[in-house]
């Protein structure tokens, strides 16, 4: 089993973030919680896992509104403090490492989650193959990401990195790559996962997205323009072979 270890410019980064309490939950967030609690595979036994679960929110959502025992939860997060936080509220399988180095047994997890992490990961491909390890034959990952297809958003991406008048709307992190939709099909798929399905969240440009309502989300997938959204929320199995069942049906 991998040891800890923790980029510490990283981890100070996120100490910091996670100075005060965070509540806000991203529609990100309510898409991955909404296809959660519609899988028809959840069991007593279901093990879910957070990478770079922050402060908890989602697996406080997962625990509260759907019923999941603390117990089947579990998280990573560089955060000492965040994972402090969680721990303080039940949580106890929550650990303060690098996702390089995930301090779990072999096929041990039903579904892992990513939100909004693997364009943060400087060596996505050594996380993908721990996620490839820790998952279970059949296994699901889901993951959003910022998509820069979405050419607002690209816009004021780059004057973000240039003035820091777009700083809050962007938040740039320590390390962040840039994806677009198809990319990141591609690239997980590379990894020997199965793309299975995608659905969008935020499609309005910066300034609207925050009274953007999940109604027109769920209209812009339907018309198969989830490739146009800013955080698509993309599902993935591990093994290819197998029937789709589930959240990916």
């Amino acid at each position: 089993m991998p040891g800890k270890t923790i980029n510490q410019v990283d981890s100070d980064w996120y100490d910091q973030k996670y100075d005060s309490n965070t509540t806000r939950t991203y529609c990100w967030n309510k898409k991955i919680f909404e296809l959660i609690r519609a899988n028809k595979i959840l069991g007593k036994e279901t093990r879910i896992l957070e990478i770079g679960c922050g402060e908890g929110n989602l697996l406080k959502n997962i625990h509260e509104e759907i019923g999941i025992n603390k117990d089947k939860l579990y998280g990573i997060e560089q955060s000492e403090k965040a994972v402090l936080r969680l721990k303080d509220h039940g949580f106890k399988n929550i650990k303060c490492t690098d996702a390089k180095n995930i301090p779990f047994k072999d096929k041990f997890f039903d579904i892992v989650i990513m939100a909004e992490v693997i364009e943060h990961l400087r060596d996505p491909d050594a996380v993908l193959a721990e996620i490839r390890r820790i998952l279970k034959n059949n296994g699901i990952i889901i993951l959003s990401f910022p998509n820069y297809l979405n050419l607002p958003w690209l816009l004021l991406r780059y004057i973000a990195e240039i003035s820091s008048i777009a700083d809050r709307m962007i938040n740039l992190q320590p390390y962040d790559k840039i994806f677009t939709y198809f990319h990141l099909i591609k690239y997980v798929e590379s990894n020997e996962f199965k793309f299975l399905k995608s659905y969008g969240t935020n499609y309005l440009p910066p300034g609207l997205h925050l009274i953007e309502p999940m109604g027109l989300s769920n209209i812009m997938t339907k018309m198969r323009l989830t490739f146009l959204s800013f955080h698509p929320v993309l599902i993935f199995k591990h093994n290819e072979k197998s029937r789709k069942q589930g959240i990916g049906e």
